[in-house]
């Protein structure tokens, strides 16, 4: 998916939900909802589109198959399909198959955009008013190109899943807020759980010098807010969760640290003053690792 346009966390008992914040519903965290929620995201913030005019799931038909339901539509001032987009998990590749797949979902519903994407890549079509044909595009509706990202406020952190309502440090703070910036791509990861339904996966970005280093700051249902590193150079990966909320007793001495490696979670901690010492967010992962 591409940062900032993510979807809605929400925990209940005690595990994750994404949440339509358009339908008021909260579905199963599944790789094909993320995208779908991420790009209604998308949608709205890059092509303003009225939440009014966006349709979830609508079923049509083909002459050679059965009730077929598309992803998300947008409807232009008239109500007339004008978008039709299909969304696949972020692992299944935008292949001819899939394109296919959504001009079948569209022969009934007659949009003038066909819009492919897994959430990161983004495959779109226009009909041409003339000749009424298609042709494929670089820029679409969901192009970021012209998108000015605003500083994100402290309810998108806790909406995207990012920051719990504990208070936490403000050097975590300054770290989220200067390294998540823009626009950038973040991949799912599938983390180990260290309690029952308690897991740090999540959205994580690429460490800018490190490939093979991944980020990401997240929240649990206790509210609280970590920062986890992925380190996928060995095999099988170490992780590293930092707790960054500030600890209910004041006076209270060590940060939580887990440890994941040799397949199995440990407890450790980070003295409260080491950690105020360092300066920057580099300096805290070579720390570390």
């Amino acid at each position: 998916m591409l940062f900032p346009f993510l979807p809605d966390i929400k925990y209940s008992n005690n595990k994750r939900w994404l949440v339509n914040r358009i339908l008021k519903k909260q579905y199963v965290n599944r790789p094909e909802e993320r995208v779908r929620l991420g790009v209604l995201e998308q949608l709205l913030a890059v092509a303003g589109w009225s939440t009014q005019r966006i349709g979830f799931e609508i079923n049509t038909k083909h002459e050679t198959s059965d009730l077929l339901r598309t992803d998300l539509i947008a409807y232009d001032k008239k109500f007339k399909p004008e978008i039709l987009i299909e969304c696949k998990a972020s692992d299944i590749k935008i292949n001819e198959a899939v394109i296919k797949q959504a001009f079948r979902y569209n022969q009934q519903l007659n949009a003038d955009w066909v819009i492919c994407t897994n959430g990161l890549q983004c495959t779109a079509f226009l009909r041409d008013s003339g000749t009424k044909n298609f042709a494929l595009k670089d820029a679409h509706p969901l192009s970021t190109t012209n998108f000015i990202a605003q500083k994100p406020t402290d309810d998108f952190w806790q909406r995207k899943g990012f920051l719990g309502n504990k208070a936490i440090y403000s050097a975590a703070k300054e770290w989220l807020v200067k390294d998540f910036t823009g626009i950038k791509p973040m991949y799912w990861l599938d983390l180990p759980a260290f309690q029952p339904n308690q897991s740090f996966s999540y959205f994580y970005a690429q460490w800018p010098t490190q490939l093979k280093l991944w980020y990401s700051f997240v929240s649990l249902a206790d509210e609280s807010s970590w920062l986890v590193l992925v380190d996928a150079a060995n095999k099988p990966a170490r992780i590293i969760a930092l707790c960054v909320s500030l600890p209910i007793e004041i006076k209270k001495a060590h940060l939580t640290l887990l440890r994941f490696s040799n397949e199995k979670w440990e407890n450790d901690s980070l003295p409260i003053n080491e950690f105020e010492n360092i300066i920057t967010l580099e300096a805290l992962k070579d720390f570390l690792l």
